[in-house]
């Protein structure tokens, strides 16, 4: 705290002494389950904390790396060094003492400590309450899960498995388990063997595999690349499935991985390892739940409510547009906006001539193609990639005149 240190083993220290006090981590959210753990054991006793809060999520608000390492070289233009991690590796204790590598390594945590110490006691100012509220809250939410229906995540691991075997009976290859049934190179080889030449990609939003499909309608080809898609959805959707029915906790929680300010733009993101300030929980981005179901599967609808609570999709409405009305000045039509006119309509009726009613329900085709304008122009679609992003969103084939 500036005034006093202690290094040791965790029975050894006075617990009491941090009552009521704010306590700071380099990775908050993987220091609290270690002392969580510590007091398990019974090798910590308890304490309420005013705040308990992470010198990593100050780090990159502050535009600085998350790693300590980064954010001392970023911050202060220091370099520390991380070789003491080397040393301790696979060791205990009595072994790193009998190797003489014990007191580097206190000396080196001892010096990240007050690293962590230094960073807060000099920039925490400059984080603003509310964040520094919504970084609490989130390893706290991470920490506590969401409500899983176990059933429902069972059922869909059984769907998914079968589902999968049958797309990997469609393909003439050997498919193992894994990655066989999904194989370019196998494809691309059992094409040619028909003389047929396959596509220069398998991406289902490709221009280029959309012409080639139209061409081989009805030829094994295409059913062996149908069979691919539908066996990579159906193993993605397994592994999520099996991530979700691995980490249920015994009161039927997932508990999942997020990291605060995980953007340049300060919005969150998916999980990351512990050394760059996550949980260590990877392989699960609950920012990333498919939309639509697959094969009768929802991966959404295993997401429940707790007993008396209610789940609610909270969202900006075409906060993106807006605020791109807003950077250029557009006061006319942000005034239609804040009026109640749905953003692509009001673009519809300055710049595509459409004076009739309510465009999203009278003119169905016309608002997709102003929601492709809008979207798409306004966040500097060229013209090469704006004749595809119609196509594929509208099926507009567009000229290039």
């Amino acid at each position: 705290d500036g005034e006093q240190e202690f290094t040791g083993h965790p029975r050894d220290f006075d617990w009491t002494s941090l009552e009521g006090r704010t306590i700071v981590s380099h990775n908050a959210a993987f220091d609290k389950l270690v002392y969580d753990r510590l007091v398990e054991l019974g090798w910590a006793d308890a304490f309420n904390s005013e705040e308990w809060n992470c010198t990593a999520n100050l780090a990159v608000y502050l535009r600085a790396q998350r790693s300590l390492k980064g954010a001392i070289k970023d911050l202060y233009g220091m370099a520390v060094s991380k070789d003491y991690r080397k040393l301790a590796l696979g060791k205990t204790a009595d072994q790193m003492k009998a190797d003489g590598s014990w007191a580097q390594i206190v000396e080196s945590n001892v010096v990240d400590t007050k690293w962590t110490w230094t960073l807060w006691n000099d920039h925490a100012h400059k984080w603003p309450e509310h964040e520094r509220r919504l970084s609490v809250m989130t390893w706290q939410q991470c920490h506590r899960g969401m409500p899983i229906d176990r059933k429902l995540v069972e059922q869909g691991i059984k769907v998914m498995t079968m589902k999968r075997a049958e797309a990997s009976k469609l393909v003439p290859w050997p498919a193992s388990e894994e990655s066989g049934t999904a194989s370019i190179d196998e494809f691309k080889k059992h094409c040619q063997a028909l003389g047929v030449t396959p596509p220069e990609s398998t991406g289902e939003d490709e221009e280029s595999t959309k012409e080639w499909e139209k061409a081989h309608q009805g030829t094994k080809p295409l059913s062996w690349l149908l069979a691919m898609r539908d066996w990579r959805k159906c193993n993605m959707l397994l592994k999520r499935l099996q991530t979700l029915q691995t980490r249920l906790t015994s009161d039927g929680r997932f508990t999942y991985a997020q990291k605060y300010f995980g953007a340049h733009t300060g919005r969150w993101a998916g999980g990351s390892s512990s050394e760059s300030g996550g949980t260590g929980e990877q392989g699960f981005n609950p920012q990333n739940f498919p939309k639509e179901p697959l094969h009768g599967v929802d991966l959404r609808k295993c997401v429940i409510a707790s007993k008396g609570r209610k789940l609610i999709i909270a969202d900006a409405a075409q906060i993106e547009p807006r605020c791109l009305h807003w950077c250029a000045g557009d006061w006319d039509k942000l005034e239609l906006i804040r009026g109640g006119m749905s953003v692509y309509e009001v673009h519809a009726r300055a710049t595509m001539g459409w004076n009739g009613g309510v465009m999203k329900y009278e003119d169905k085709k016309g608002y997709r193609i102003a929601k492709d304008r809008v979207l798409g122009l306004g966040y500097g679609c060229g013209h090469v990639k704006f004749r595809v992003y119609t196509k594929v969103n509208s099926g507009v084939d567009m000229t290039l005149q």
